[in-house]
């Protein structure tokens, strides 16, 4: 079979460019949106007082430059628009959670069929890791790791 030229960056095949590989994976599942889940487990008061909260919103300040960063690499900004991050951050159930209380959480959240209903009637919620990530895996950063990022 012949292979097709990206027309995002047509040096490249389809299969190469990643904003193609996920525009393919979500026409093939039925799906409108694409992302990644994220949990904060870490608050100012877990830590210390001299935890600074604008740590926080530095790493998703760069989480989200990273994303439009990759996308412009393959000519892919406009998967912008169906981008969507998913970010719990309640202190009262999250602050200082494990990684396995936070799996526990991100399967009841997917149990709850919430990405289901957003992707339309007729879709099964995380049938391709591709166009689904947050339907798959979690992003969970402890203190020490999340200040490497920040």
């Amino acid at each position: 079979m012949l292979q097709q030229r990206s027309l995002r960056t047509p040096a490249l095949f389809r299969t190469l460019n990643t904003c193609d590989n996920i525009e393919d994976a979500l026409r093939a599942d039925g799906h409108r949106t694409w992302g990644f889940t994220i949990y904060r487990t870490v608050y100012p008061s877990s830590i210390s007082s001299s935890f600074p909260e604008n740590d926080w919103k530095e790493f998703l300040s760069r989480f989200d430059y990273a994303i439009t960063e990759s996308l412009a690499a393959y000519n892919g900004l406009d998967m912008k628009g169906s981008l969507v991050l998913t970010i719990f951050q309640d202190k009262n159930t999250l602050d200082g959670a494990t990684t396995e209380q936070v799996r526990e959480k991100f399967r009841e959240w997917i149990a709850e069929g919430t990405v289901a209903r957003e992707q339309g009637e007729g879709v099964k919620a995380g049938r391709g890791q591709v166009s689904e990530p947050r339907c798959h895996h979690f992003l969970f950063k402890p203190i020490v790791r999340f200040r490497m990022l920040a």
